[in-house]
């Protein structure tokens, strides 16, 4: 059997730190591109939070000493979708 998934089915999942402006730089792209339904959870470590507010963006701020395998688990467990994307 032959599953079939839409571009809404994936979650990109993004771990961050201190890269404000080369997110906003990636989620512009998405947003331009045909694929602007794809869902996004971004965690982020930076000491300070940032204020990204998309309808398909969940971002979540952790403390800075958070390590990325933390991060990636965090973000795995706010995953609402099929499939996501790492």
């Amino acid at each position: 059997m032959k599953l079939r998934y839409w571009v809404w089915d994936i979650t990109a999942i993004v771990a961050t730190y201190n890269r404000y402006n080369a997110l906003l730089k990636l989620i512009k792209s998405f947003l331009e591109s045909k694929y602007s339904d794809l869902s996004f959870v971004i965690v982020d470590s930076s000491p300070v939070p940032s204020n990204i507010d998309y309808n398909n963006i969940k971002y979540i701020h952790v403390p800075s000493n958070t390590w990325i395998s933390k991060q990636r688990n965090i973000a795995l467990e706010n995953v609402k979708t099929p499939l996501f994307l790492l």
